[in-house]
Protein backbone atom coordinates (compact mmCIF):
# COMPACT_ATOMS: atom_id res chain seq x y z
CA UNK A 1 0.00 0.00 0.00
CA UNK A 2 1.41 3.36 -0.92
CA UNK A 3 -0.28 6.40 0.51
CA UNK A 4 -0.21 9.82 -2.02
CA UNK A 5 0.04 12.47 0.53
CA UNK A 6 -0.47 15.43 -2.16
CA UNK A 7 -4.24 14.43 -2.35
CA UNK A 8 -4.37 12.36 0.43
CA UNK A 9 -5.66 8.89 -1.28
CA UNK A 10 -4.50 5.52 -0.98
CA UNK A 11 -3.42 3.65 -3.81
CA UNK A 12 -2.27 -0.18 -3.93
CA UNK A 13 0.59 -2.06 -5.76
CA UNK A 14 -0.08 -5.01 -7.32
CA UNK A 15 3.56 -7.01 -7.88
CA UNK A 16 3.60 -10.28 -9.97
CA UNK A 17 4.13 -12.95 -8.25
CA UNK A 18 7.57 -14.93 -8.97
CA UNK A 19 6.90 -17.73 -11.80
CA UNK A 20 7.60 -21.29 -10.26
CA UNK A 21 9.26 -24.13 -12.30
CA UNK A 22 7.04 -26.61 -13.98
CA UNK A 23 8.70 -30.27 -13.46
CA UNK A 24 6.89 -33.28 -16.07
CA UNK A 25 6.96 -36.51 -14.82
CA UNK A 26 6.88 -39.64 -17.56
CA UNK A 27 7.90 -43.69 -16.82
CA UNK A 28 8.85 -45.44 -20.22
CA UNK A 29 8.96 -48.75 -17.52
CA UNK A 30 7.90 -49.30 -14.55
CA UNK A 31 5.39 -47.68 -12.27
CA UNK A 32 7.09 -44.50 -12.39
CA UNK A 33 7.42 -44.37 -8.53
CA UNK A 34 11.15 -43.43 -9.29
CA UNK A 35 10.93 -40.22 -11.55
CA UNK A 36 8.10 -39.00 -9.08
CA UNK A 37 10.24 -39.43 -5.89
CA UNK A 38 13.36 -37.89 -7.88
CA UNK A 39 10.61 -34.71 -8.93
CA UNK A 40 9.53 -34.65 -5.65
CA UNK A 41 12.81 -34.13 -4.23
CA UNK A 42 13.44 -31.20 -6.95
CA UNK A 43 10.41 -29.39 -5.91
CA UNK A 44 10.92 -29.77 -1.75
CA UNK A 45 14.62 -28.03 -2.73
CA UNK A 46 13.08 -25.44 -5.07
CA UNK A 47 9.41 -25.10 -5.06
CA UNK A 48 8.04 -26.24 -8.36
CA UNK A 49 4.99 -27.31 -9.63
CA UNK A 50 4.68 -31.12 -10.54
CA UNK A 51 2.89 -32.51 -13.18
CA UNK A 52 2.15 -36.75 -13.86
CA UNK A 53 2.01 -37.62 -17.74
CA UNK A 54 1.05 -40.94 -17.78
CA UNK A 55 1.89 -43.01 -20.96
CA UNK A 56 0.64 -46.20 -19.85
CA UNK A 57 -1.93 -47.27 -16.94
CA UNK A 58 1.45 -48.79 -15.20
CA UNK A 59 1.87 -45.30 -14.02
CA UNK A 60 -0.34 -44.18 -10.91
CA UNK A 61 0.21 -42.04 -8.25
CA UNK A 62 -1.91 -41.53 -5.11
CA UNK A 63 -0.34 -37.96 -4.64
CA UNK A 64 -2.51 -34.94 -5.21
CA UNK A 65 -0.64 -33.87 -8.56
CA UNK A 66 -2.53 -33.28 -11.77
CA UNK A 67 -2.15 -36.35 -14.17
CA UNK A 68 -2.47 -35.90 -18.05
CA UNK A 69 -2.79 -38.92 -20.30
CA UNK A 70 -0.98 -39.49 -23.35
CA UNK A 71 -2.42 -41.00 -26.16
CA UNK A 72 -0.44 -41.86 -29.05
CA UNK A 73 3.23 -41.67 -30.05
CA UNK A 74 5.03 -41.38 -26.44
CA UNK A 75 7.97 -39.80 -27.87
CA UNK A 76 6.05 -37.11 -29.77
CA UNK A 77 3.97 -36.81 -27.08
CA UNK A 78 6.53 -35.94 -24.35
CA UNK A 79 8.73 -33.79 -26.88
CA UNK A 80 5.64 -31.11 -27.22
CA UNK A 81 5.11 -31.64 -23.45
CA UNK A 82 9.09 -30.23 -23.05
CA UNK A 83 8.21 -27.40 -24.74
CA UNK A 84 6.36 -26.29 -21.89
CA UNK A 85 8.07 -27.09 -18.94
CA UNK A 86 11.63 -26.91 -17.47
CA UNK A 87 12.85 -29.94 -16.47
CA UNK A 88 11.44 -33.81 -17.67
CA UNK A 89 11.85 -36.57 -15.46
CA UNK A 90 11.26 -40.14 -16.78
CA UNK A 91 11.95 -43.48 -15.27
CA UNK A 92 13.60 -46.31 -17.42
CA UNK A 93 14.06 -50.05 -16.61
CA UNK A 94 17.09 -51.39 -15.79
CA UNK A 95 17.34 -53.51 -19.27
CA UNK A 96 15.42 -50.73 -21.80
CA UNK A 97 12.93 -52.69 -24.31
CA UNK A 98 13.53 -52.56 -27.76
CA UNK A 99 10.31 -50.25 -28.07
CA UNK A 100 11.51 -47.67 -25.81
CA UNK A 101 14.50 -47.30 -27.23
CA UNK A 102 13.62 -44.76 -29.80
CA UNK A 103 11.54 -42.94 -27.43
CA UNK A 104 14.62 -42.12 -25.44
CA UNK A 105 16.63 -41.36 -28.50
CA UNK A 106 13.49 -38.95 -29.88
CA UNK A 107 14.08 -37.15 -26.24
CA UNK A 108 17.64 -36.89 -25.92
CA UNK A 109 17.54 -35.38 -29.27
CA UNK A 110 14.17 -33.15 -29.82
CA UNK A 111 13.69 -32.06 -25.68
CA UNK A 112 13.15 -28.95 -25.39
CA UNK A 113 14.16 -28.47 -21.46
CA UNK A 114 16.71 -30.34 -19.44
CA UNK A 115 15.94 -34.27 -19.80
CA UNK A 116 16.82 -36.38 -16.86
CA UNK A 117 16.89 -40.16 -16.58
CA UNK A 118 16.22 -42.09 -13.60
CA UNK A 119 15.74 -45.45 -12.04
CA UNK A 120 13.18 -47.20 -9.95
CA UNK A 121 14.83 -45.98 -7.19
CA UNK A 122 14.92 -42.37 -8.05
CA UNK A 123 18.33 -42.63 -8.87
CA UNK A 124 20.29 -40.84 -11.42
CA UNK A 125 21.13 -42.51 -14.98
CA UNK A 126 21.82 -40.03 -17.27
CA UNK A 127 21.39 -36.04 -18.17
CA UNK A 128 21.14 -34.54 -21.63
CA UNK A 129 20.45 -30.76 -22.10
CA UNK A 130 18.48 -29.04 -25.11
CA UNK A 131 22.41 -27.09 -26.19
CA UNK A 132 23.19 -30.58 -26.90
CA UNK A 133 25.41 -31.81 -23.27
CA UNK A 134 24.37 -35.06 -22.19
CA UNK A 135 25.90 -36.77 -18.81
CA UNK A 136 25.61 -40.52 -18.01
CA UNK A 137 26.05 -40.95 -14.03
CA UNK A 138 26.53 -44.70 -14.71
CA UNK A 139 29.77 -44.33 -17.18
CA UNK A 140 32.87 -45.38 -15.70
CA UNK A 141 34.98 -42.84 -14.26
CA UNK A 142 38.26 -42.87 -12.92
CA UNK A 143 38.28 -43.39 -9.37
CA UNK A 144 42.22 -43.13 -9.12
CA UNK A 145 44.25 -40.17 -7.58
CA UNK A 146 43.26 -37.99 -10.86
CA UNK A 147 45.09 -35.83 -12.41
CA UNK A 148 46.19 -34.05 -9.06
CA UNK A 149 44.61 -30.29 -10.48
CA UNK A 150 42.24 -28.31 -8.79
CA UNK A 151 39.37 -27.19 -11.07
CA UNK A 152 38.20 -23.43 -10.85
CA UNK A 153 35.16 -22.10 -12.45
CA UNK A 154 36.19 -18.71 -13.27
CA UNK A 155 33.37 -15.58 -14.77
CA UNK A 156 34.70 -12.68 -13.48
CA UNK A 157 32.03 -12.10 -10.44
CA UNK A 158 33.21 -11.88 -6.86
CA UNK A 159 32.09 -15.23 -5.81
CA UNK A 160 34.38 -16.37 -8.34
CA UNK A 161 37.53 -14.04 -7.14
CA UNK A 162 36.80 -15.90 -3.68
CA UNK A 163 36.70 -19.40 -5.30
CA UNK A 164 39.76 -18.76 -6.57
CA UNK A 165 41.43 -17.07 -3.33
CA UNK A 166 40.38 -20.44 -1.35
CA UNK A 167 41.60 -23.14 -4.32
CA UNK A 168 45.03 -21.42 -4.66
CA UNK A 169 45.38 -21.73 -0.59
CA UNK A 170 44.28 -24.92 -0.66
CA UNK A 171 46.49 -25.78 -3.78
CA UNK A 172 49.45 -24.27 -2.26
CA UNK A 173 48.74 -26.35 1.42
CA UNK A 174 48.22 -30.05 -0.91
CA UNK A 175 50.91 -29.70 -3.18
CA UNK A 176 48.02 -29.81 -6.12
CA UNK A 177 47.82 -28.26 -9.38
CA UNK A 178 45.89 -25.27 -9.68
CA UNK A 179 43.48 -24.58 -13.38
CA UNK A 180 41.28 -21.91 -13.99
CA UNK A 181 38.69 -22.41 -16.01
CA UNK A 182 36.50 -19.98 -18.19
CA UNK A 183 33.81 -21.74 -20.52
CA UNK A 184 32.42 -19.57 -23.25
CA UNK A 185 29.43 -20.13 -25.80
CA UNK A 186 30.54 -22.39 -29.25
CA UNK A 187 29.48 -19.39 -31.29
CA UNK A 188 30.69 -16.75 -29.13
CA UNK A 189 32.26 -13.64 -30.98
CA UNK A 190 35.92 -12.35 -31.13
CA UNK A 191 34.89 -9.79 -28.40
CA UNK A 192 33.33 -12.50 -26.10
CA UNK A 193 36.66 -15.21 -26.75
CA UNK A 194 38.74 -12.25 -25.81
CA UNK A 195 37.05 -11.18 -22.60
CA UNK A 196 36.70 -14.77 -21.59
CA UNK A 197 41.09 -14.96 -22.06
CA UNK A 198 41.01 -11.52 -19.85
CA UNK A 199 39.20 -13.30 -17.16
CA UNK A 200 41.42 -16.04 -17.05
CA UNK A 201 44.15 -13.30 -16.59
CA UNK A 202 42.76 -11.31 -13.55
CA UNK A 203 42.20 -14.60 -11.82
CA UNK A 204 46.18 -15.43 -12.41
CA UNK A 205 46.28 -12.42 -10.43
CA UNK A 206 44.89 -13.57 -7.68
CA UNK A 207 46.23 -17.11 -7.92
CA UNK A 208 49.55 -16.47 -9.71
CA UNK A 209 51.00 -15.83 -13.08
CA UNK A 210 52.33 -19.77 -13.26
CA UNK A 211 49.14 -21.24 -12.98
CA UNK A 212 47.68 -22.48 -15.82
CA UNK A 213 44.54 -21.35 -17.31
CA UNK A 214 42.19 -22.04 -20.04
CA UNK A 215 39.43 -20.93 -21.79
CA UNK A 216 37.18 -23.58 -22.86
CA UNK A 217 34.25 -23.20 -25.77
CA UNK A 218 30.91 -25.21 -24.82
CA UNK A 219 28.01 -24.99 -22.42
CA UNK A 220 29.74 -24.24 -18.68
CA UNK A 221 28.09 -26.78 -16.48
CA UNK A 222 29.10 -29.89 -19.20
CA UNK A 223 32.74 -28.26 -19.39
CA UNK A 224 33.19 -28.45 -15.56
CA UNK A 225 31.31 -31.77 -15.54
CA UNK A 226 33.47 -33.15 -17.91
CA UNK A 227 36.93 -31.67 -16.52
CA UNK A 228 36.10 -33.29 -12.80
CA UNK A 229 36.10 -36.55 -14.60
CA UNK A 230 40.34 -35.65 -14.72
CA UNK A 231 40.72 -33.24 -11.33
CA UNK A 232 40.59 -33.96 -7.79
CA UNK A 233 38.85 -31.58 -6.44
CA UNK A 234 36.51 -29.01 -8.35
CA UNK A 235 35.94 -25.36 -7.07
CA UNK A 236 33.11 -22.94 -8.28
CA UNK A 237 31.75 -19.26 -6.89
CA UNK A 238 27.99 -19.13 -5.59
CA UNK A 239 25.74 -16.28 -6.89
CA UNK A 240 27.73 -15.21 -9.72
CA UNK A 241 25.71 -12.91 -12.07
CA UNK A 242 27.19 -13.59 -15.94
CA UNK A 243 26.34 -16.97 -17.87
CA UNK A 244 28.34 -18.99 -15.79
CA UNK A 245 25.94 -19.75 -13.21
CA UNK A 246 23.12 -19.91 -14.69
CA UNK A 247 22.05 -23.33 -16.60
CA UNK A 248 18.94 -25.45 -16.92
CA UNK A 249 18.79 -26.86 -13.44
CA UNK A 250 18.92 -23.03 -11.83
CA UNK A 251 22.66 -23.02 -11.41
CA UNK A 252 26.23 -24.60 -12.84
CA UNK A 253 26.76 -24.99 -9.40
CA UNK A 254 23.82 -27.03 -8.75
CA UNK A 255 24.51 -29.14 -11.70
CA UNK A 256 28.15 -29.54 -10.95
CA UNK A 257 27.13 -31.06 -7.76
CA UNK A 258 25.19 -33.64 -8.61
CA UNK A 259 27.26 -34.25 -11.60
CA UNK A 260 30.80 -34.13 -11.12
CA UNK A 261 32.65 -37.03 -10.53
CA UNK A 262 35.30 -35.55 -7.89
CA UNK A 263 34.56 -33.30 -4.40
CA UNK A 264 32.90 -29.71 -5.53
CA UNK A 265 33.74 -27.56 -3.29
CA UNK A 266 31.15 -24.10 -3.80
CA UNK A 267 32.80 -20.60 -2.44
CA UNK A 268 30.31 -17.73 -1.29
CA UNK A 269 31.55 -14.53 -2.21
CA UNK A 270 33.74 -12.45 0.77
Amino acid sequence: MTIDHAENRSTTTHRTPARRRTIAVAQLGGSGTGALAYALGEALRDPARVIVYATSDAMTTSAPLQTVHLDGDPAAALTDVSAGVDLLVVQVPEETAAATDPVLATLRRESRCLLVEVDEDGELVRASGPEGWSYAAREPVSTGAGSGEVVVGVDGSDSSAAAVRWAAQYAHRTGHQLRLVCAFERDADDASRHHAQDLIRAARRIAGDDVAGTTIPGEPAQVLVDLSTRADVLVLGRHGTSGLIHSALGSVGDTCARMAACPVVVVPAG
